[in-house]
């Protein structure tokens, strides 16, 4: 029931407000109309993903309790550093590729999306592929598998490792019947895993995402990221970039 709710979100998303996709073969992006027959095939692709997340290999050292929580479990057991309740648990997935340098050796590189200019929250700023977990997901896992689908198009198929949990606030002002204005302040946690995923290119969800890249670690001295987004990709190579 749950995958099939969550199913119907999505090919409801795909057909009326995912108008466009964006594919990549390189290191970059670039716009193209969607095709009936790739919303449909991404949509049989993302209902195989959730049919099969619990076959989703996970390597011994990450802590399963957390991924098999479903969001509800997760927010009753864990609070924020100064003792309040999380508004929201969001996750987030890092991928490497490795390509050849210097005929010889391989460089790590890592998939950072470009937050899009519309959004409410860090537009313009690049990131891992990630999101909010929502009520109908069954699991912490089956949303992070769920997210690097929807903004990358990936598959993952193992998780490789965890890092570090990312701890941010959002503030919004939200206009009032009464005429006043008040700023809403919500609390948020993102757990952060490297993933291994089935291929390399990169189909975004350009209502989410303007552009990709696989950066090297030297690009993140000239990439817009948040402080807080910095750390965990500096995390990620440092100790998964090898």
């Amino acid at each position: 029931m749950i995958v099939a709710l969550v199913l119907s979100s999505v090919l409801q998303l795909l057909l009326s407000s995912q108008c466009f996709l964006v594919l990549i073969s390189s290191s970059h992006s670039s716009f193209v109309r969607a095709r009936p027959d790739i919303v449909s095939s991404r949509a049989s692709i993302f209902s195989r993903i959730m049919s099969e997340v619990d076959q989703i290999s996970i390597d011994p050292a990450i802590d399963n309790s957390i991924l098999n929580a479903s969001r509800d479990t997760f927010l009753a057991k864990n609070c924020s550093p100064d003792g309040r309740p999380f508004d929201k648990v969001v996750v987030g997935g890092a991928v490497f590729r490795y390509d050849a340098r210097d005929g010889s050796a391989t460089a790590p590189r890592l998939l950072l999306l470009k937050r899009a200019d519309h959004e409410a929250y860090f537009p313009g700023v690049f990131e891992i592929p990630g999101g909010k977990v929502d009520a109908q997901d069954a699991s912490i896992k089956q949303a992070v598998a769920r997210e690097v689908f929807e903004e990358s198009g990936l598959v993952v198929t193992k998780f490789l490792g965890e890092l570090k949990p990312m701890l941010y606030t959002t503030e919004k002002i939200v206009d009032e019947h009464s005429g006043c204005r008040r700023v809403v302040v919500k609390r948020a946690t993102q757990l952060n895993y490297v993933v291994v995923v089935s291929r390399s290119e990169v189909t975004l969800n350009a209502n989410e995402h303007s552009e990709s890249i696989w950066a090297f670690e030297r690009d993140l001295d000239h990439l817009r990221t948040t402080d807080e987004m910095r750390k965990v990709i500096k995390e990620a190579f440092e100790r998964f970039g090898v």
